[in-house]
This record gives C-alpha cells, structure tokens and sequence, in this order.
C-alpha cells in the first residue's frame, strides 16, 4: 500500500487541531473587512492548499469494491480496525463532496474536517451493527449532513456579525 500510517495518523491530528493551529494564525476577536485584493490571496492560497491535499490524496491506493465490501463487513461484525482504512478510503470522496458547501461561503478546509469527522463517528456507530443495507449511502448522508450542519452554523455566524457591524455603523 502507497500510504503510511504515519500520514493517516498525522492527517488525523490535524483535523483535531483548532483552526487557528491549522493555519498558524491566531483567529482575531474582531474580523476586519479585508480589501477585495487581499481576500482574493486568501483564496487563492486556499486553492493551493487544496490542491496539495489532492495532491497527498493520489498517493493513497484507493481500495476496490470487493475491498471496500469486506472492510464493511468486518466493521459491521464489529472489527473497529477496519475504521481508519474505511475512513482513508474516503478521503478523496470527502474532499470533492466539500467544494459545494464551501462555494457558500464556509472553509474549504473546515467543510472537509467536518466531514471527515461525520464519517469517524457514524463508522463508530456502526461497528457491530449487523446487517446494514446501503452502508455507502448511509456514510455519504452523514458526511452530507456534518457538512451541512457545520455550512448553516457557518452562514448564522456570517449573518450575526453583519448585523452586529450594521448596529455598529448607526
């Protein structure tokens, strides 16, 4: 296999890492409206990271059907070995299903965190769980479903602090 544990590992504890560690910037209390040219470097320098992510991502040999079925099924016997190599399997996935949610407004990267822990936890939920029909479509909704709940929480935020800067102005 072209991947090591130790980048799985060391993938892993990023995604736990606060945001600010992530970045190696200090979130600010107060954001300050950024001009047009300096937002658009920060996007651009997300590309670049994204891209690299994808980059690392070719680098882990995706796992067949039959593969990928027997993972499933050791892990619904109650295998929970199977889980970090179920997760590393969907990495890829994750990453591509991101890019809408972030299109709205949320960070690329903390859209991918997001759903990479909803796939963490519901593989949790389901060592052990028997017979489980269509478990790909289960761990694609709950993938959807962190990414969506973390983009609306992002999007309330947004909405809150322009209309604390618009009580602020008058």
């Amino acid at each position: 296999v072209p991947y090591s544990s130790d980048f799985v590992s060391r993938f892993y504890q990023y995604l736990q890492l606060p945001p600010e560690m992530q970045t190696g910037e200090p979130e600010s209390e107060e954001e300050e409206e950024q001009p047009a040219a300096e937002s658009e470097t920060e996007e651009e320098e997300e590309n670049i990271y994204f891209q690299m992510y994808l980059d690392d991502l070719e680098q882990i040999e995706e796992m067949s059907d039959d593969e990928m079925q027997n993972a499933y099924e050791k892990l619904l016997a109650g295998d929970a070995s199977v889980v970090g190599t179920i997760c590393e399997s969907w990495l890829g996935s994750i990453a591509q299903m991101a890019i809408p949610y972030a299109a709205q407004g949320a960070n690329l990267e903390d859209v991918i965190q997001e759903g990479n822990m909803g796939l963490l936890i519901k593989l949790t939920e389901l060592v052990g769980a028997g017979e489980v029909p269509g478990i790909d479509a289960i761990l694609e909704g709950a993938v959807a479903a962190a990414m969506i709940s973390y983009t609306e929480e992002n999007l309330e935020d947004q909405v809150a602090d322009l209309i604390v800067k618009e009580q602020e102005k008058k």
